[in-house]
């Protein structure tokens, strides 16, 4: 038989190729087979087909195997096929396999099918895969697995997938997969493109148990729309470092259920930054216990200005007295009426001078429009007076200039700006000699009369 030609078995007849026995075929060589038409493969007997041994199957071409009739196909020992025959075989003939011979398949053979090939595997064989050969598919063949071929996977399979292999997964696979799938997933291996893409279906599938698996990296790409799907467990199941991933975007992002369903503990360990996202409408909205859990301390001036009166009422004293001047300063004055006794008595002295200056401050503005234009005023007043006494004071006319000051000039004030101010040296001296000059005028007429 090594003696035949490929023209030779070429020539045979369908009647020839199938009366040559067993241990005739055995003798062909795998460049024998090679050179078999499609029509003398094609008219060998499944019997025949399935004696050749594993060197012979090797001379295959993927054109005689994809010219293969259904029973030919299942009569061959794939597990002998090459990688590449493996990757050669089209959909069709791929389909046309028997369970027990996809079952056969090894690992490396399974990665070799192509995408296309993989979605004709049937519910029954690829359940039928071991660990080992659903370990196998790439992350290429996984992203190209359609929404049927994935279902098909038992949980135990998806639960068995490699980092690299969950890498694969498309939004949409993952979207489309039930919560029975999703939950057997290893979502910790989830890339940070995959999280931030998860549909809100997706992630309200996610078990209690899976959400705490997620590193802070991957709360941190959640969307703000994703976390709003969280149950109160999900989000009491954080952990501080989880807690405290979540950015000041995310942060002002949660609606007041979810923001609700952090614990005082989780809001306490709030970090400075996570605080500044918090929006007049959430610190509103938060309810006694919640809000009384924050470190009010590091909140904006903006914020504390924005602060309701029901949120401000819901604070402690101590939350009150941990208030800095400047945000006690940023308080309305319908907020500060709305502090009770002890929150009062809780500001330091500093804080409530500070606020009682601003609120002077006000009021002064208030009762005086144009203070500056005033005080300008005033100014001006204050100078004509000392210029007047300074100009009234004439030494021909005081003939007492030697004589002592009265007692109690030199302590002289005047009214100035609506403050009692002590006259300055040349001031007083002013003073003084214009009230001699006076005294002086009234003896002489005195002495005259």
């Amino acid at each position: 038989m090594a003696a035949l030609t490929t023209s030779d078995l070429a020539d045979l007849t369908s009647t020839e190729a199938q009366s040559l026995s067993q241990t005739q075929l055995s003798g062909l060589t795998p460049a024998q087979i090679t050179g078999m038409s499609t029509t003398t493969l094609g008219n060998l007997s499944t019997t025949q087909l399935s004696a050749l041994t594993s060197t012979q199957v090797l001379g295959l071409t993927t054109s005689q195997l994809n010219a293969m009739t259904l029973n030919q196909v299942l009569a061959l020992t794939v597990r002998n096929l090459s990688l590449g025959q493996v990757t050669g075989l089209n959909a069709t003939e791929v389909a046309n396999l028997s369970s027990t011979q996809v079952a056969s398949l090894a690992p490396t053979q399974i990665a070799a099918l192509s995408t296309t090939a993989i979605n004709t595997l049937r519910a029954d064989e690829l359940q039928g895969l071991t660990t080992a050969q659903a370990n196998a598919p790439t992350a290429v063949q996984i992203a190209g697995m359609t929404a049927t071929t994935l279902g098909n996977l038992s949980t135990t399979q998806l639960a068995a997938l490699t980092p690299t292999q969950i890498h694969g997964l498309t939004s949409s696979q993952l979207t489309a997969m039930s919560a029975s799938e999703i939950q057997a997933l290893a979502v910790s291996s989830l890339s940070l493109s995959q999280v931030a893409n998860l549909g809100t279906i997706a992630l309200a599938n996610l078990s209690t148990t899976q959400v705490a698996s997620l590193n802070g990296s991957q709360i941190a790409a959640l969307s703000h729309s994703s976390l709003n799907t969280l149950t109160a467990d999900e989000i009491q199941a954080l952990t501080t470092t989880q807690a405290n991933a979540l950015t000041l975007g995310q942060i002002a992002g949660l609606d007041t259920t979810t923001l609700g369903n952090l614990t005082p503990t989780q809001l306490g360990a709030l970090t400075t930054t996570q605080l500044l996202g918090l929006t007049p409408t959430q610190l509103t909205n938060m309810a006694a216990t919640a809000i009384q859990a924050l470190a009010v301390s590091h909140l904006s001036l903006v914020q504390i200005a924005n602060y309701s009166t029901t949120a401000l009422g819901n604070l402690t004293p101590t939350q009150i007295a941990s208030l800095s001047a400047s945000q006690v300063a940023a308080l309305s004055t319908t907020s500060i009426n709305a502090l009770t006794p002890d929150e009062i008595q809780g500001l330091t002295t500093g804080e409530r001078a500070d606020r009682g200056a601003d609120r002077r401050h006000d009021h002064d503005h208030a009762r005086q429009p144009h203070g500056d234009a005033a005080r300008r005023a005033d100014d001006d007043a204050g100078t004509r007076l000392h210029r007047d006494a300074a100009h009234q004071y004439d030494p021909s006319r005081a003939p007492g200039a030697d004589s002592p000051e009265p007692v109690g000039r030199a302590d002289r004030v005047i009214e100035h700006d609506g403050l009692r101010q002590p006259l300055h040296d040349a001031d007083r001296l002013a003073h003084r000699d214009a009230d001699r000059s006076t005294v002086d005028d009234r003896d002489q007429r005195l002495v005259g009369g």
